[in-house]
């Protein structure tokens, strides 16, 4: 059964709770296991090439001294050239193999000049890009290249997007989510062998919230999170706020924002027919929490068993391209093995990052339960309330929080104590006003964030 399915067949457990007003509408999390909205891979052809069979369709890409930039000048980057002028193709140089390099490839196949492993596969796969006009047009921003005998694959989790899902990408759809891409006839290998060898130099953790009150949601977060830390700047974001590191080299970032905000105001119109009309209303009740992935430290921060550093081992970094010195067996021999996550690795992963984010920001049930009570202070003037009623409002206070706030114990506390019963409705008054006086501290976010981490899978 789809989420949204699920969530509407389940209605009533969305209702917020009429009888209580102060309390705050329930919040229930979409995603039941580890799910991503953006992973950037790179795939070592060198080493896996061959096991996982790889081919390309060489008419679609086009050599690239710099391949990470997609291509710009329409002269270089339409598909006319490969069929003009002997001129234009000397020109204009595609991802066909050039004379000499067929003739090294020849000699390595006739055992008269072997080529080591990254010379083979970087002579029979030179840097190249995509062509604009081989481009996907498709949902999922789909951008392949290779460099430096590595195949680079970015796409986003709009490429399962359908009309009962915003589109994730997790473990249980990655291999038709590889499907997709090598739909687009522009490469082909083998799934499980991509799958346990890709390494995952970016990925965007999300969860989804669906709540009665979006907006109450996010502001609870954005008026909690100012007074908590002083590691991390709160910003503005589309229909949300974005948590960065301050003083840091961007390692992280966590957004919280309005999913059905972002989708009427980012103008994907084919992603909303992706979608339907059903999908978009259901969404505009739904808060995404978003933890981006930037760099190796960060895999290893949130995502690994051991967060310490390890001098011993290569971090791959997104971007990174292999030096002119490293560009031989021998040196690649000499550098030490990566260390980035495998996409496997990714899939599979037990740990709770996002709870783990939201613990830096002291966003944890021991801080929240602290929180609740800690302090009061008056809605009404000071002159207006009794020094017995404020202390009785101190004592009460002291003994909820005493008692795990727990009023039936605080109840049997007074009831012992005073040797009678209590008068009928006496701690609901209580209740009542001790929410008033301890307004300051913002019980009702400290509640909301307390539910949002009782949802949270991970």
């Amino acid at each position: 059964m789809t989420n949204l399915n699920r969530i509407q067949k389940n209605k009533h457990d969305y209702k917020p709770d009429r009888s209580a007003p102060k309390i705050l509408a329930s919040l229930v999390a979409v995603n039941t296991i580890i799910s991503f909205d953006f992973v950037s891979l790179q795939f070592d052809l060198t080493e896996h090439g061959k096991e996982a069979h790889f081919h390309m369709d060489r008419y679609a890409f086009m050599r690239s001294t710099n391949p990470r930039v997609k291509p710009t000048d329409p002269a270089e980057s339409h598909l006319a050239p490969l069929y003009g002028s002997e001129e234009a193709k000397t020109k204009y140089p595609n991802a066909h193999l050039t004379e000499a390099e067929k003739l090294k490839v020849k000699k390595h196949v006739l055992k008269e000049k072997i080529l080591k492993p990254y010379d083979l596969y970087k002579t029979i796969y030179p840097n190249c890009k995509l062509y604009i006009d081989k481009i996907p047009s498709r949902l999922g921003n789909i951008w392949i290249y290779i460099e430096n005998a590595k195949l680079q694959v970015r796409f986003s989790g709009k490429i399962t997007a359908n009309e009962n899902s915003l589109g994730y990408i997790t473990r249980d759809n990655i291999s038709e989510t590889l499907d997709i891409i090598k739909d687009t006839g522009l490469i082909w290998f083998n799934n499980d062998v991509f799958i346990e060898h890709a390494r995952v130099l970016r990925c965007d953790i999300v969860a989804d919230i669906y709540t009665e009150s979006p907006n109450t949601l996010i502001k609870a977060f954005s008026s909690y999170l100012p007074l908590r830390t002083d590691k991390y700047a709160v910003i503005g974001f589309t229909s949300g706020y974005e948590v960065i590191q301050r003083m840091k080299k961007g390692e992280y970032e966590l957004a919280i924002y309005h999913k059905g905000k972002e989708i009427n105001t980012q103008g994907t119109d084919a992603y909303k027919r992706t979608i339907g009309k059903q999908c978009i209303e259901w969404s505009q009740k739904v808060v995404r929490l978003e933890l981006r992935l930037f760099k190796f430290t960060a895999q290893r921060l949130f995502l690994m068993d051991t967060p310490e550093t390890d001098e011993e081992n290569e971090e791959i970094v997104e971007g990174e391209a292999d030096t002119e010195e490293a560009k031989t067996d021998e040196a690649r021999e000499e550098t030490k093995k990566p260390t980035n996550l495998t996409l496997q690795e990714l899939l599979n992963v037990d740990k709770q990052p996002i709870i783990h984010m939201l613990d830096l920001l002291a966003i944890n049930p021991k801080v929240l339960q602290k929180a609740r009570g800690k302090y009061l202070a008056s809605t009404d003037p000071v002159k207006e309330m009794k020094v017995a009623e404020y202390q009785r409002i101190l004592g009460c206070l002291y003994l909820v929080e005493k008692n795990d706030y727990d009023l039936d114990k605080v109840r049997s506390h007074i009831e012992v104590e005073l040797g009678k019963p209590l008068p009928a409705g006496y701690l609901a008054d209580i209740r009542e006003r001790l929410q008033d006086y301890i307004a300051c501290f913002k019980p009702r976010a400290v509640m909301t964030l307390q539910r949002l981490l009782e949802e949270l899978r991970y």
